[in-house]
């Protein structure tokens, strides 16, 4: 081979290499952008489910106070209707 055939293949490869390498770099930002998009819904899934918990556990709790007060309610008019 001559060295101008060489020569081309060379600049061939080079243009090819640096081709590959911009196709990859494209891909590896795409993929960041999709992994970040990914975190942060999962995040705000996260987010949402420990406040839908927070709310729920509140809600329980006052259910209970609220029947434990009425139970309390209900054994002290059966003390006094009894005991007097």
């Amino acid at each position: 081979m001559t060295d101008i055939t060489l020569t081309w293949l060379s600049a061939g490869f080079s243009a090819a290499a640096v081709t590959l390498l911009i196709i990859l770099l494209f891909l590896t930002t795409s993929y960041r952008r999709a992994m970040k998009e990914v975190e942060q819904t999962v995040r705000e899934e996260f987010r949402s489910n420990r406040d839908e918990s927070t709310r729920a556990a509140r809600d329980l709790r006052e259910e209970v106070v609220s029947a434990q007060r009425s139970s309390i309610d209900t054994m002290i008019c059966a003390y006094k209707s009894r005991y007097g």
